[in-house]
């Protein structure tokens, strides 16, 4: 099997042996229960279990668990257990790649199976034959025996093996080099795995996919999604614990990050794994491959002394392990790391060893093909012998029989074809259903987007609305002070909902950063007031410092900045019990047109262990396992900041000591605007005069009774005269147009009795009405804003909404009493 392919079948379907992932406590609780029962039944059962346990850990501990589970099956005279022993064995032979010897084993169950007619068992018997018929090359077999699989998981509503079923057909097709059909399958295999709930399931499947994805891509987006995926595993894997995983995973991630030629991001995680898997004494042929990617890091670095080192390391444990396929690896690094220190003959001995190691293996592998043609070749010699001798007796038969044999020989061959035709027919109807499967599984995908999008983003309009309308009334300056506080962060907390909902921009690397004059001064002001009453709760001193060389005016992105900062800035807070927090802006000329702005934040918390700095970028990932419960956080603040400071150019770095504090900081070049570029900004913004909407005659569908109070008291305070009627949902809408005249139409789009799309293809069809209708959508995925305008509706306002956007979308449609303009 291909080296790469083993690698993602390590973790595809998280394999049979893995499904317990948290394992001190697993053994524990088995060990006790055998102590505890006499049953042969019982012990049976938990017998099995350890040696499926301990097969790839210590396999003659799995083999002796394995006989004693065997003695016990036979004792109780049980044939499903007897048949569920079977299994193991079929196991051994498959991890061993032995697949032929596994087969009988299995074919035994599936005998067994249907003599108890246990659909279950079968099923078992039914996905591991699939398996071992894609990897020894029969993929024919395979695809009707993973197909059969999935049939009776199926109609057992087995989530799980369905989940198995479809991982098996990838498997399938990634042999075959078909990495579309690939990922299809394995986005299916998730979304089953998910459905069940078991963590430990998701992950495997998370990271099958990030693997699929940085093998067999290059581009920028198909690696960020490969990375989002690797790194959701990997913090599943640790919360489950899930440790045996979690140390190879990084590897994986190391992988993705080479292949982007990030050589620090890669070699960050090879040490990580290699640290995990000296930490719990694992030293296996993984570990070994980890040292030689390590080795490969380093000699792109130029430092070949660090190369040398590790792939001494790599070379000791492969001679160790007796595995010569990645000794002949060692051997090749370790000639061209002596060749980059000019160290030719050392260079050349080890490039000699790498060429023997090569021409043995190859003799190996053809003295092995020759034995075992070998054998062929006798026993063909005897069957001939044995024909041989019975030539006479079927001569005779032939002279007896030969009409009917005759009809025998036209009969046969009709009935293969006939066979092979319904098998064909069957085999592609059920892969027909397996694709209409796994596109159904795209759409629940993005259905799901579209319904979370829909959920988070309509109170928050609400929350945004109404806090607007509040601020247009009179109140107190202290009042004042927390409703501008209450904006800023709703503002804020929209731009993260935004980043974590919208995941088809960010799989497709769609993410960019806006280009607009603002003041620097005013971001950093607004993140600093924002969060001055955490830090006053606190005792904690917050305070700015901005160079005089920094320029007033710079042209970016605000909104993300301010994001960043606001992260930053949160995070010095939570992490700080006294002392204080000081946020420092630095810059340097470029040119005359740009500078490089240094932002610092320093506080004097309670500091990062330096071990921990290297991963504290990753997502979900915190100093410390108790953090999150004592701090509180999700984990995916500085990941998100370090991904916007990398989009603007810069890099975001960290320097801390326990007790002492930390310091994040980053340095991003920014373009200078003027105040001439700031005040056009202003009096774009400013255009949107509302009076120009004065008389107009308005059609809001909206079922959320607090987004009607926001949209009914947005039009109301700001528009002259205007004739507003209100609908509940999009059956009442089309009551409303048809008894009254409105000049255009506020249209949400999910509505109970009758929806947005729906009520807009009635209007445009049933009723033949070209009335301008605006979309109100809480979705902002690109798919479903072009359903809203294939349904007839002309424009869209996304939601929670601005009133700029929200008046210069209505003056698009409308021109004063003289009616709604031309569309």
């Amino acid at each position: 099997m291909k080296r790469p392919v083993l690698y993602i079948l390590i973790l595809l379907g998280g394999l049979w042996s893995r499904g317990y992932s948290k394992q001190p406590r697993f053994i524990d609780s088995l060990q006790s229960a055998l102590v505890r029962t006499s049953a042969d039944t019982d012990r049976c059962d938990i017998l099995n279990k350890l040696s499926f346990f301990y097969l790839n850990l210590d396999p003659e501990k799995a083999e002796q668990y394995h006989l004693e589970a065997a003695d016990c099956a036979r004792r109780a005279h049980d044939r499903r257990r007897s048949a569920s022993v079977e299994f193991f064995t079929a196991m051994k032979y498959s991890h061993a790649n032995m697949f032929d010897s596994a087969r009988p084993h299995l074919l035994f169950m599936i005998r067994e199976a249907d003599a108890l007619h246990d659909e279950g068992l079968k099923l078992t018997a039914y996905l591991h034959l699939g398996w071992n018929g894609g990897e020894s090359g029969d993929y024919a077999e395979a695809m009707d025996l993973d197909l059969k699989a999935l049939d009776i998981a199926t109609k057992l509503k087995d989530t799980l093996q369905i989940a198995e079923a479809y991982n098996n057909i990838a498997n399938l097709y990634m042999n075959r080099g078909d990495t579309a059909n690939v990922l299809s399958y394995l986005r299916l295999s998730l979304h089953f795995k998910t459905l069940t709930g078991d963590s430990a399931k998701m992950s495997s499947a998370l990271c099958n996919l990030g693997i699929c994805l940085y093998r067999n891509y290059l581009d920028p987006q198909h690696l960020d999604s490969a990375l989002l995926y690797l790194r959701a595993g990997k913090a599943i894997m640790w919360q489950t614990g899930d440790y045996y995983n979690y140390r190879k995973i990084g590897m994986f991630i190391g992988q993705a990050f080479e292949r982007m030629n990030n050589l620090d991001s890669a070699l960050a995680n090879y040490r990580q794994a290699i640290d995990l898997h000296r930490a719990s004494n694992e030293y296996t042929v993984f570990t070994a491959d980890v040292y030689n990617a390590a080795a490969h890091i380093f000699l792109l670095k130029d430092e070949p002394d660090s190369a040398e080192y590790y792939a001494f390391l790599a070379r000791d444990l492969y001679v160790r392990l007796d595995a010569k396929a990645g000794l002949v690896e060692a051997y090749r690094l370790l000639s061209e790391i002596y060749a980059a220190k000019k160290n030719y003959r050392q260079a050349f001995e080890y490039g000699n060893k790498y060429v023997q190691l090569v021409d043995s293996l190859f003799n190996i592998t053809k003295m092995k093909i020759i034995n075992e043609m070998d054998v062929k070749y006798q026993s063909s010699q005897k069957e001939k012998e044995i024909a041989e001798r019975n030539e006479e007796l079927k001569q005779q038969r032939i002279i007896n029989y030969g009409i009917l044999g005759v009809a025998g020989f036209l009969c046969i061959p009709i009935a293969l074809i006939y066979r092979s035709g319904r098998q064909k027919k069957r085999i592609n109807k059920d892969l027909k259903i397996a694709k209409d499967r796994a596109e159904t599984s795209e759409q629940y995908e993005k259905q799901f987007l579209a319904n979370m999008s829909h959920e988070i983003r309509t109170p928050m309009n609400a929350v945004m609305g109404m806090t607007n309308l509040l601020l247009d009334l009179d109140h107190s300056a202290k009042q004042r002070n927390y409703l501008d506080a209450i904006k800023k962060s709703s503002e804020n907390l929209l731009v993260i909902i935004n980043d974590i909902l919208d995941l088809s921009k960010l799989k497709e690397g769609k993410m960019e950063l806006e280009r607009i004059p603002f003041r620097l001064s005013t971001q950093i002001e607004h993140a600093i007031d924002i969060l001055r009453f955490k830090a006053d709760e606190k005792g904690l001193m917050l305070r700015a410092e901005i160079g005089s060389e920094v320029p007033e005016i710079v042209i970016g992105d605000p909104g993300r900045l301010n994001q960043i900062l606001l992260n930053l800035i949160g995070n010095a807070i939570k992490f700080t019990e006294k002392g204080s927090v000081l946020v420092t802006v630095s810059g340097t000329m470029l040119s005359e047109d740009s500078a490089s702005i240094r932002f610092s934040i320093r506080d004097t918390g309670i500091g990062i262990p330096q071990e921990k700095l290297a991963t504290i970028f990753e997502s979900f990932k915190q100093a410390e396992a108790h953090t999150s419960r004592k701090y509180g956080g999700t984990g995916l603040g500085l990941s998100i900041s370090k991904t916007l400071v990398e989009l603007a150019g810069g890099k975001l770095e960290v320097d801390s000591k326990i007790g002492e504090g930390s310091e994040f900081y980053f340095t991003i070049p920014l373009e200078i605007g003027s105040p001439s570029q700031l005040q056009k900004t202003s009096v774009d913004n400013q255009l949107i005069d509302p009076h120009l909407l004065a008389g107009i005659r308005i059609l809001v569908a909206e079922d959320n009774e607090y987004n009607q109070i926001v949209l009914a008291d947005t039009l109301k305070l700001s528009i002259p005269n205007i004739h507003l009627a209100v609908a509940s949902n999009g059956k009442e809408a089309i009551e409303l147009l048809a008894d009254g005249t409105f000049d255009l139409v506020l249209m949400d789009v999910q509505m109970p009795e009758l929806d947005g799309l729906e009520a807009t293809r009635y209007i445009r069809t049933t009723m033949n009405r070209d009335i301008p209708i605006i979309a109100l959508t809480a979705s902002v995925i690109r798919g479903d804003i072009d359903e809203c305008l294939r349904a007839g509706m002309n424009d869209y306002v996304p939601k929670p909404f601005t009133r700029e956007v929200l008046f210069g979308t209505l003056l698009k449609y409308y021109r004063g009493a003289g009616g709604p303009a031309s569309t």
